[in-house]
């Protein structure tokens, strides 16, 4: 019988979903699409749209997180979908992509939001918090699981206090974007709209993080879909606000192409002393956001340890039932990647990834047997359906307007394909390694 100690329940569970989708993206992105568009209906509309795609992503996964409660998210659903040659792809990827380097993100975003304290040795200091982190979710759960509720409720409040503090500031900008109808039609067309929402898909990452979680969760068939659906409600309603707030108090040529969008807005209604230490908050939300998939990722490699030999390392877990090994090879591969990447093509790259292995999910979804009870998402298959042609249609523009982006992210999927490839050649040569 598991301890209470090694159970999460539904704020956790709630926490975790919106300490993974509250991150970088809400912060970055906007300065990259006021480069594109200076409507603010295109701008509204575009964040609306992720929204949406991420809640049919919470719908889809809580209806399989409540088929299969176990540990593993999209690896389980995949798996039992489409077969183990893409479930090991999608996983393998989302190891590295949707929690590693989507983690060095916020590591990066974090370095240049803490920038005006004009701190020594600024990345050092960096590492030695997501060295800390990994210790303390290598201790038990509770003790990761503490730090995650802690954090959460300090990232939703200040968000919370961003948008209360621009709503009620008198100060407003004069009338710098536009607003009609017929050029919100031409940037909407534009085949840029698609890497901004490819932008905004980034920030609203994280719609199925307890789903890798489902056997940590209490009665996950009821806590789980709860956690996706409040969670990714939440969090867009707030993504809306925010990015109204940005634009309610700054012109948009302060904010084009700025990857610390907040600080450059809120410096019209702060003075320099609270812009930093605004700046200092937003660093300890993306640590939030950091322990989270730090917490993910290290479950997913620890899944995925049970069936492919190449991997069976990470499968140890200490007496408090968590996989100490592969949480520090996540802690550690996150620090060699910040050192490696810029932000701005970090993003594009991972966006493109993650995109395609949502997709994955969803055409799995379509061949996985449905016991008689388990949550069904509403309009299903149809909003699966319109998920998978809105996304293959734009990542079709993404791959010809970021051909270069998109080439280096193939470079994940290549590294995929042979570790699976070396993986399943060490278990037809070892006889001592069951079938799964």
């Amino acid at each position: 019988m598991e301890k209470k100690d090694n159970k999460i329940g539904f704020r956790i569970a709630l926490f975790i979903v919106v300490s993974n989708m509250v991150g970088t993206g809400v912060f970055t992105s906007l300065g990259f699409q006021l480069a594109d568009f200076e409507n603010i209906w295109t701008i509204l509309i575009i964040w609306l749209i992720g929204g949406i795609l991420a809640l049919i992503g919470a719908f889809t996964a809580a209806e399989l997180g409540s088929i299969f409660t176990e540990n593993g998210g999209d690896y389980l659903f995949i798996l039992n979908g489409i077969g183990r040659f893409w479930a090991y792809i999608s996983a393998m990827v989302s190891i590295i992509v949707a929690f590693i380097c989507t983690s060095a993100v916020s590591a990066l975003a974090l370095e240049a939001y803490i920038s005006p304290f004009q701190i020594p040795h600024i990345r050092l200091w960096i590492i030695l918090g997501i060295l800390l982190i990994t210790l303390l979710h290598s201790i038990s759960i509770k003790s990761g699981s503490v730090f995650q509720n802690y954090s959460t409720i300090f990232k939703l409040g200040f968000i919370v206090f961003l948008i209360v503090l621009a709503f009620l500031s008198p100060y407003e900008v004069p009338k710098n974007m536009k607003t009609d109808f017929l050029s919100f039609q031409g940037e909407f067309f534009k085949s840029s709209f698609a890497i901004n929402l490819l932008y905004v898909t980034f920030a609203f990452t994280g719609w199925n993080a307890a789903a890798y979680l489902s056997g940590e969760i209490n009665n996950p068939i009821k806590n789980l879909p709860k956690s996706l659906l409040v969670g990714t409600v939440l969090v867009t309603v707030l993504y809306l606000l925010l990015q109204f707030a940005f634009l309610k108090i700054a012109l948009r040529s302060q904010l084009v192409n700025k990857q610390d969008v907040a600080q450059a807005a809120f410096v019209n209604i702060c003075s320099p002393n609270q812009i930093k230490w605004l700046s200092a908050c937003i660093g300890l939300q993306l640590l939030a956001t950091i322990s989270s998939f730090i917490w993910i990722g290290s479950r997913v490699l620890q899944s995925m340890s049970k069936r492919y030999p190449l991997w069976s390392f990470f499968k140890v877990k200490n007496k408090n039932d968590v996989p100490v090994r592969a949480l520090w090879f996540n802690g550690l591969l996150i620090i060699i990647i910040i050192e490696l990447s810029t932000l701005k093509n970090l993003l594009i790259s991972t966006s493109f990834i993650l995109q395609f292995c949502s997709i994955l999910v969803f055409i799995s979804y379509f061949f996985i047997k449905k016991p008689q009870h388990y949550f069904k998402s509403p309009f299903s298959p149809y909003i699966q359906l319109v998920y998978i042609f809105v996304n293959l249609f734009f990542l079709g523009l993404i791959i010809y307007k970021s051909t270069a982006e998109v080439a280096n992210g193939s470079i994940f999927f290549i590294f995929a394909t042979a570790t699976f490839f070396i993986s399943e050649f060490i278990k037809k040569r070892s006889k001592d390694i069951p079938e799964i």
